[in-house]
């Protein structure tokens, strides 16, 4: 448990930017689906949906991720997620829409999304990537 790094999400702003879109787009389907058209309603009923689902994924307020010596784990809305070190190759951020990402890629050519955004992004993939370096030597 000494060699631990534990990250928060600690931005909103795109989460924020969906519900508010999401909430919008709601109340102008509304009284179109109020009137009966199916359609309608079923377009209703998925962002309505949609938007619990993002309003729950913000009310944990756990550790998005985790490294430690078993490797690095990390949740999203639906499940934990986590990744051994002897199956992780590597690990990079790009920037995308103005913002950075992080993905880990496995050794089988499988990617994941790594659920922190911005400043931190950076730093998980360089902490990640000295971490695999130090454990191959």
């Amino acid at each position: 448990m000494g060699n631990q790094k534990r990250y928060l999400k600690k931005s909103y702003k795109q989460d924020v930017f969906f519900i508010f879109f999401i909430a919008a787009f709601e109340s102008i389907l509304y009284p179109v689906a109020a009137k009966g058209d199916v359609l309608s309603i079923a377009l209703f009923a998925l962002f309505f949906i949609g938007l619990l689902i993002l309003i729950l994924g913000l009310i944990p307020q756990r550790i998005w991720v985790l490294v430690d010596e078993k490797g690095v784990s990390f949740h999203n809305v639906f499940r934990q997620i986590e990744v051994p070190w002897d199956e992780i190759s590597h690990c990079y951020t790009f920037t995308l829409y103005f913002m950075k990402v992080t993905h880990l890629r496995c050794l089988d050519g499988k990617t994941h999304a790594i659920p922190i955004t911005g400043s931190q992004a950076k730093e998980i993939s360089e902490h990640i990537n000295n971490k695999i370096a130090s454990n191959a030597t």
